[in-house]
Order: C-alpha cells, then sequence, then structure tokens
C-alpha cells in the first residue's frame, strides 16, 4: 500500500495586505551545555589564601591582653604626672593676674568716688578715729588684726559706698546720696569664694578678703597697718594701697627696722610692687 504524504503546513499571518509567514526561532535554538565547576586541586588548596583582615578588626575581635592594658595606664599616668604641675602653675598666674585686675579696678572705683564727692568712701567712725591723730590713714582689714584704733572694719565698709548698697554705713544712702555706682562687682557664688559677698566683703580669687588702706589726710601717702609697724616708716606712696593674702591665706607682721619679709609674705600680692 503506498503511503501519501500529507502537504507540509505552514502558518501565516496576515499583515496589512500580504500573508507572512510564523517562524518559531525555538526550533532553532542550540541548546547550551551545563558545565559542573572543576574541583579544586590539592595545589590550589595549598595555594589559597584568605584575603587579609584589617588589624583593629583583629585586635577587636580577641581584645587586650593585660600587659598592654597596664602599658597604657603608665603612659597615662606619667603624662599626667607631668602636665599637672604646669597646669598648677598656670592656674596660679591666673589667679595672680585676676587678683591684680581687682586691685586695679578698685583703686580706679574709688578715685571716681573721690572725684564726685571730694572725699574718700569711708564711714563717719572711720573719720573720727582719723581727725587729728597721729594715724592719719586706715587699714580695712580682714578681721582679727588691729589697725591701732578703737574702730575696726574690714573692707565691706568702702564696698557698700562704692557698689550703693544700702547698708553700713551708707544705709539710706547717706554716704552716696547721688548712687553713684563706680565698681562693677563680680558676684561670689558663696563664702570662701572670689568676688562679692552677700555681707559686701570683697574677697580675692583665693577667697580671702582684700585688705585696703586709704590715704585720709591727702598727702598722697599710705600707712598700712600691715606693712608700716611704725608712723613715718615704709609709707606707701598713692592714695590708695591694696594687697592680697596670696595662695597660703598667711601673713606675718614685718618687723619695725628694718622690715623683714617672712615666708608667708612671699606670695603676697600687691597693688604697689610687681
Amino acid at each position: 500500500m503506498k503511503t501519501v504524504k500529507k502537504p507540509a503546513r505552514l502558518d501565516v499571518d496576515w499583515t496589512q495586505d500580504t500573508w507572512v509567514p510564523k517562524i518559531s526561532f525555538a526550533r532553532f535554538a542550540v541548546p547550551v551545555p551545563r558545565l559542573s565547576p572543576l574541583p579544586l586541586s590539592p595545589v590550589n588548596h595549598r595555594c589559597y589564601s584568605p584575603p587579609p583582615t584589617s588589624l583593629f578588626s583583629s585586635r577587636g575581635a580577641r581584645g587586650f591582653t593585660l600587659i598592654e592594658m597596664l602599658v597604657v595606664i603608665a603612659i597615662i599616668a606619667i603624662l599626667a604626672g607631668l602636665l599637672l604641675p604646669v597646669l598648677s602653675k598656670v592656674k596660679g598666674k591666673a589667679r595672680v593676674a585676676s587678683a591684680r585686675s581687682d586691685m586695679q579696678n578698685l583703686i580706679g572705683a574709688i578715685a571716681a568716688y573721690e572725684a564726685e564727692y571730694s572725699r574718700p568712701p569711708a564711714s563717719p567712725q572711720v573719720e573720727a578715729e582719723v581727725n587729728g591723730t597721729t594715724k592719719p590713714d586706715f587699714t580695712y582689714g580682714a578681721g582679727g588684726v588691729v589697725n591701732g584704733y578703737g574702730y575696726e572694719s574690714d573692707n565691706r565698709v568702702i564696698m557698700n559706698i562704692l557698689l550703693n548698697r544700702d547698708a553700713a554705713p551708707n544705709d539710706g544712702f547717706k554716704r552716696n546720696p547721688r548712687k553713684l555706682v563706680t565698681y562693677n562687682a563680680r558676684i561670689a557664688p558663696g563664702p570662701g569664694s572670689h568676688g562679692v559677698l552677700t555681707n559686701g566683703v570683697i574677697n580675692d580669687p583665693w577667697g580671702n578678703p582684700y585688705i585696703i588702706t586709704i590715704d585720709m589726710n591727702e598727702d598722697n601717702k599710705c600707712r598700712d597697718a600691715y606693712y608700716s609697724p611704725q608712723i613715718g616708716r615704709d609709707e606707701i606712696p598713692g592714695p590708695v594701697v591694696i594687697w592680697s593674702l596670696g595662695p597660703d591665706g598667711k601673713f606675718t607682721a614685718p618687723t619695725a627696722n628694718p622690715p623683714e619679709r617672712k615666708a608667708e609674705n612671699a606670695d603676697n600680692v600687691l597693688s604697689w610692687r610687681e
């Protein structure tokens, strides 16, 4: 029996005005063989090395040893031992500079008051003490030191007048009726600190009251009760002298002839000396 071949069928699509045969490219595609990875040879295993890691990441992973920590602590301690004395010296110089600035500002404030009222900022008690006596100047002390008068006072008498505070001897503003404020006060945060306290006393940077002597007889010389033990001896030029007890907060009275400066006085900050 003779087999009759069926005619091949061609799929076509009509596009606009003609037939276009459909061609499937899948039948012409060439299969791509799948390749398996080659196994590493023993030589390849020996030659392979992991990528390098950071020194810091490795250190962070395993931490510091006790010896390394002790070495770091020792270095820090050595540096601190070298720096602390230097910082302390710098801080001491800054306090001395601050004390000198306070003194100059106080001298200027007293001069401004005298220019306004033609009299020094003193209480009636001080004026009565020095009037007609052989001790014409008055020292406002730090307490416990005798001026040689019947009346004693610290520097609050001056500060209440200069700051125009309604407190003795300026109660009722009778010593400063024009209410003139000649000193820009630094307020102290508490007792034993730098600045003006609530009671009116002005302290130095070490927390001790400033010693202030005013020339009451206007001869442009001050006889300080601490530094001038005898009349006419160690009189200090100027209408006002101010000094501080310094870092140690101590004072030893100098002898009369010649004046002996004790070790405790070596760190005193004096307005009339550099």
